[in-house]
């Protein structure tokens, strides 16, 4: 495990942007969603068995984790968890668009995991702390808005209360999922990271499988051929996805719970600076420039106080 402060500064960062940057695979992966998302999540438990022989080779004492019952059902839970508030989220972009659905999700998951995480473990100034949090939830509503702006016509064809809904249950699911890793990891009887993220990912697959059944119909019904790159994007995401909770996990017991829990779900920013920069998304609509400036600057400014606040507890 870290010990370093700044590295798992380093680490967490590193899991910002893997969280901020595997949507662009599902971009360049011309699939339908559900055969996206089975790929995906085959992808995540690739990166998972990755992982568990990682830790095999280098702490053997990890297998002693295999006994563990416990502590990895909390784990498995935890996936299961995240994938169900993820599929909603997924539902709610589809329904009310991302610049509505991601931040309300995302931005209640934060402030939920912070709290709760905070709760478990105050280990850092609160003040700076839960200041620094306010600061991301405004950048990402800043955010938002400006993509409101630009996608105001389409906003009003196909809003949907059941659509913001959707939004508002998967932040609500979303926001405990760390806490119940961080149980897994913390029980008298614990497993290390090296075991909790196989068993996290195992949920994830588990519970994609049973919606992949769910749908089957629609698979037998496509004509949708395979294609080996469109499969590779989704793999790859899959992997991207979880390179970055690996990190979290790695990083979580020098940073604390809570600071780790803020500064990965500041990859909503991460996510909008490639759809400024990659993707021209806001190319044609210089008048929300100010405002996306005041996003990023008001975003820097909060994960700076997020650090700061481990050394002012």
């Amino acid at each position: 495990m870290i010990h370093s402060y700044p590295l798992a500064v380093f680490m967490l960062f590193v899991a910002m942007l893997c969280w901020g940057s595997w949507a662009n695979f599902q971009r360049l992966a011309s699939v339908s969603f559900i055969r996206f998302y089975i790929n995906y999540s085959i992808g995540i438990f690739l990166a998972a068995l990755i992982i568990l022989g990682i830790g095999f080779y280098y702490v053997p004492a990890m297998m002693s984790d295999s006994d563990k019952f416990s502590a990895l059902g909390f784990a498995l839970l935890a996936g299961l968890v995240w994938n169900g508030g993820n599929i909603l989220l997924t539902k709610a972009i589809r329904l009310v668009g991302m610049s509505v659905a991601f931040p309300i999700g995302i931005g209640i998951a934060l402030i939920e995991g912070v709290i709760t995480n905070y709760i478990a473990q105050p280990s850092a100034n609160v003040y700076l702390l839960f200041t620094g949090v306010a600061t991301i939830v405004f950048a990402i509503f800043i955010d938002a808005y400006a993509c409101y702006l630009r996608d105001k016509s389409k906003h009003a064809a196909h809003g949907s209360k059941i659509g913001i809904f959707y939004a508002v249950i998967a932040g609500l699911i979303l926001g405990w999922v760390f806490r119940i890793l961080m149980i897994s990891m913390t029980k008298p009887e614990h497993i290390s990271a090296f075991s909790a993220v196989p068993a996290f990912a195992f949920g994830v697959l588990l519970s994609t499988l049973v919606l992949g059944y769910i749908y089957k119909n629609k698979f037998k019904n496509s004509n949708e051929r395979f294609k080996a790159k469109s499969f590779g994007y989704s793999i790859a995401a899959g992997l991207v996805w979880a390179t970055g909770l690996s990190c979290v996990l790695f990083g979580s017991a020098a940073a604390g719970f809570a600071i780790s829990d803020a500064l990965s779900q500041g990859a909503t920013m991460v996510a909008a600076l490639w759809g400024v920069f990659l993707w021209k998304e806001f190319a044609s609509y210089k008048k929300t420039w100010p405002l996306l400036a005041l996003g990023f600057v008001s975003y820097i400014l909060g994960l700076g106080l997020v650090i700061m606040s481990h050394y002012f507890s």
